[in-house]
């Protein structure tokens, strides 16, 4: 059993965005919402017994076609307030580039390291059965002292088993010295499951 003064940081992995009229997000998409409702289940209950301090956490950024609009993290936290979240947030509200369960984990766990300098901190990842597996081989390859919790969610569409396919391989270019290039397509070419 954790102590009451570890930080957890609850994060829904960002996942479909709804576009205006400009081409720029403007909201999530339905299968984010499921997330966002268990995310935000686990941060309460950790609020209420387990710990002192909770927050949750927003990294993805924007894809090259939405990228002069407000980044997807800037999207979902928007709707966290409206689903009266009252909670602290970390949000991306900058850094475009981080697309994708990777980069957008690293901007997490960068953003929660400043922020809670010195205090144990304990992430809990939010996602879809599916793609927890995923996040859970990234966070073994590339971050494997952190501490970590993984919470499936429901979901209005499973994710498609070729874009997980496609995810494994972008995660296995980035552990052999060409994540540019995986982050380069990854921004570039976005797939249909992920517009709302």
């Amino acid at each position: 059993m954790l102590t009451r003064d570890v930080v957890r940081v609850v994060v829904p992995l960002a996942n479909d965005a709804l576009v205006d009229d400009e081409n720029r997000y403007c909201d999530v998409g339905p299968n984010f919402r499921p997330r966002l409702a268990r995310a935000l289940c686990e941060a309460w209950y950790y609020q209420q017994f387990e710990s002192d301090t909770v927050c949750l956490a927003f990294g993805a950024g924007t894809d090259e076609p939405h990228a002069h609009g407000p980044t997807l993290a800037a999207c979902c936290a928007a709707y966290a307030e409206r689903a009266q979240a009252n909670l602290p947030m970390l949000v991306n509200r900058r850094a475009r580039i981080c697309f994708g369960t990777l980069p957008e984990m690293q901007w997490v766990r960068a953003a929660a390291a400043a922020r809670y300098a010195g205090r144990e901190i304990e992430f809990v990842f939010v996602s879809q059965p599916r793609h927890l597996w995923r996040v859970w081989v990234i966070k073994w390859l590339f971050m494997p002292r952190i501490r970590a919790r993984y919470v499936p969610s429901g979901y209005t569409k499973q994710v498609p088993l070729l874009r997980e396919g496609l995810g494994y391989l972008r995660v296995l270019m980035h552990r052999c010295g060409f994540g540019w290039f995986a982050q380069r397509l990854r921004r570039r070419w976005t797939l249909p499951f992920d517009r709302g």
